[in-house]
């Protein structure tokens, strides 16, 4: 494979190019549940990559499930740090506290990230320190 696309990526691109006009017809009317459904019909696809593309493309009540960091970042901006032996925020916790936010749940989440950034609302603790950059990133 000369520009370097392995055979998965490849079966990938191509059910991606032959449903292309399916997808375009589903974003331009936007239909997220039809879209949803065809984003994941296609191979490598799962929810995570699906609620970003939807949200990239407009909706706004897309929800990344699957996305390690943003549970516990949204859990903790919006109910507090976890206590009492709870546990860490899940992906079904982080859809109950967004519950109220429908269907706006999207925004809400891009809203929270950009504040938990700049120190405006409550971040997680650090459970570990930092680690350390690994070399492939130096490349």
């Amino acid at each position: 494979r000369p520009c370097g696309v392995s055979l998965r990526g490849v079966r990938a691109l191509h059910a991606a190019a032959v449903a292309d006009d399916r997808l375009t017809e589903a974003a331009a009317a936007a239909d997220w549940p039809l879209l949803d459904r065809l984003l994941r019909g296609l191979p490598g696809v799962g929810a995570w990559t699906s609620a970003e593309t939807r949200l990239a493309l407009g909706d706004a009540d897309a929800v990344s499930v699957g996305d390690y960091h943003l549970p516990s970042v949204i859990g903790t901006a919006l109910a507090g740090p976890r206590r009492g032996g709870r546990g860490a925020w899940t992906d079904a916790d982080l859809l109950e506290v967004l519950a109220p936010f429908a269907p706006h749940r999207g925004r809400v989440i891009r809203l929270l990230e950009s504040a938990a950034v700049r120190g405006l609302v409550p971040r997680p603790a650090r459970r570990a320190p930092r680690a350390a950059l690994s070399a492939h990133r130096y490349w």
